[in-house]
Formats: C-alpha cells, sequence, structure tokens
C-alpha cells in the first residue's frame, strides 16, 4: 500500500516519472488522457490514514464502464507523487485499473521556470500560476502531443480561468465528506461519456 497522505508526512524528494516506459502501453490510446487527483478526489479532505483512497471503488466503477478494455492512459497529478513511488500508488488501485495508471505529471522548479522563453507554448502567461494545468501542458506535449485531456480535481484556481477539461470534485469543509460520492460519480460518468465518446476538448 502506499504511504500514509502527504500531510502526515515530512517531505521527501523522489524522482517524478513522466511516463513508464517499462509498463507494456502498446495497447493504450494516447488520443484521450485521463489527470486524476487523489485528495478530496478519491478521499475526503478532513479523514484519517484508514480512510484514504475510500471514494476508489467509485472512480473504478465509473471508468470501467466508460472503457472496458482499459485503453485509456491514466496520469496521477496529485501532490502524492511527491511522496510516493508510482508503484507505491498504483498498488492502493486494483490491479486492472492500476495497469491503465501511465504515469505522474512533471514538476518545474522556479529556477526551470524563469528559464522558460516561450510561455505561449504552455498556454500563456497563465500557466506561471496555474501550475497543476501548466503541468498537464507539459505531459501532454512530451507523450500524447496533439490528444485531448480531462483533469479530475478539487482545485480549479490550480487550472486556468474556465478550463473546459476540467471536471471538479465539489468540496467540502465537514470532516469525512467529499471526495467522489455516488452522486458525482454519476456526474463524473456523464462528463467521461462525452469525452470520450462525445465532442472532447484540446
Amino acid at each position: 500500500m502506499p504511504l500514509p497522505c502527504p500531510r502526515y508526512l515530512p517531505p521527501r524528494k523522489i524522482a517524478l516519472l513522466g511516463l513508464d516506459r517499462e509498463l507494456d502501453i502498446r495497447r493504450m490510446n494516447f488520443k484521450k488522457v485521463i489527470f486524476l487527483d487523489i485528495d478530496r478526489v478519491l478521499h475526503p479532505d478532513v479523514c484519517g490514514p484508514e480512510s484514504n483512497f475510500c471514494c476508489l471503488p467509485n472512480f473504478c466503477s465509473m471508468l470501467r464502464h466508460v472503457d472496458p478494455e482499459h485503453q485509456i492512459p491514466v496520469v496521477i497529478s496529485s501532490i502524492w507523487r511527491h511522496y510516493n513511488t508510482l508503484p507505491q500508488m498504483r498498488d492502493a488501485f486494483p490491479p486492472d485499473i492500476a495497469c491503465q495508471i501511465v504515469g505522474v505529471t512533471p514538476y518545474m522548479s522556479p529556477a526551470e521556470m524563469e528559464a522558460v522563453n516561450d510561455w505561449d507554448a504552455l498556454g500563456g502567461e497563465q500557466a506561471r500560476e496555474k501550475h497543476r494545468q501548466r503541468e498537464i501542458l507539459l505531459w501532454m506535449r512530451n507523450h500524447a502531443a496533439g490528444g485531448q485531456w480531462l483533469a479530475i480535481d478539487d482545485r480549479p484556481e490550480y487550472f486556468f480561468d474556465d478550463c473546459p477539461n476540467l471536471f471538479v470534485v465539489p468540496r467540502s469543509n465537514r470532516p469525512g465528506v467529499g471526495g467522489i460520492t455516488t452522486d458525482i460519480a454519476f456526474e463524473l460518468l456523464a462528463r467521461m461519456n462525452l469525452f470520450l465518446y462525445g465532442e472532447g476538448t484540446t
């Protein structure tokens, strides 16, 4: 199982892996990519380590429904990627879903940000502040150029204003409440069907 939630841990340095080249990705369809957050998405915000991933069954059920052949790549965009290796995070998922988790989003240090000459390539000046979308755009440029993406996240402030590629999981300040509940899973299912089989966004 993965390490406890990052908020209970001191910082650790773990190399970020953009794409796991050792994973058999030949059957994957990189024309559509899902970027998945963890905190307040796969479990509520205020919960103990024993409740980590308590909403994961809802996400897995939805993903199996829309992608029974397990061809859609899933990339972890959560801060968990700084504290857990990719195999540790995969261990939290059922085997059939774990095999779809192909990597994690990159991190750009302040020095690397200052070295960027062409911010237009990363989405313009908003990319300086909206770090999660910038990281997603970097991943897509490196591994799925020209593809479409959908982010499942609870932090719209980490994305460009009115981002059409974002499914926002509502946040709650109540202990033990939040994440992809059954009701939210149905909303996400509709959005996923639109993303995969309707008109997507680039």
